[in-house]
C-alpha cells in the first residue's frame, strides 16, 4: 500500500494554514486527446488542493481499511477555477492514486 502511505502523508498538511500543490496527470479530470481517448497517467499538470480527497458521500478517507474501489471527489484549483469536484465522474481511489506523482506543501504568507 505504498500509494496509501504517501497519500496519508499529504493529508497531514491539508489544512487552512498551508497550500498543497500536487503534480498530476490531467486524465484525472477526464481530459482526452484529439481522438477522444482518455489521456494516460503522465506527469503534466500542477493543481492546488482546496480540500482532502474524500469519498463521494463526503466521508473522510481514514486508513488503509478504506477500499480502493470507493469513488472519490476533490475540490481543487486548476486552470484559473476552483471546482467542488475536479475528479472525473466515477473515478475510484485506486484510479486517483495512479494520477498523483508528487507535490509540495507551502505555508500561506497572507
Amino acid at each position: 500500500m505504498r500509494y496509501f502511505f504517501a497519500y496519508n502523508q499529504v493529508l497531514i498538511f491539508c489544512e487552512s494554514r498551508v497550500n498543497v500543490i500536487v503534480l498530476i496527470g490531467v486524465g484525472i479530470f477526464g481530459a482526452k486527446d484529439a481522438n477522444g481517448k482518455l489521456l494516460s497517467a503522465s506527469k503534466d499538470h500542477w493543481v492546488v488542493w482546496n480540500s482532502k480527497i474524500t469519498l463521494l458521500n463526503g466521508s473522510q478517507i481514514t486508513d488503509e481499511a478504506t477500499p480502493l474501489t470507493e469513488i472519490v471527489k476533490l475540490e481543487a484549483f486548476s486552470w484559473g477555477t476552483v471546482k467542488t469536484n475536479y475528479i472525473r465522474s466515477g473515478l475510484t481511489l485506486a484510479g486517483v492514486l495512479e494520477y498523483i506523482f508528487g507535490g509540495f506543501v507551502v505555508k500561506k504568507i497572507l
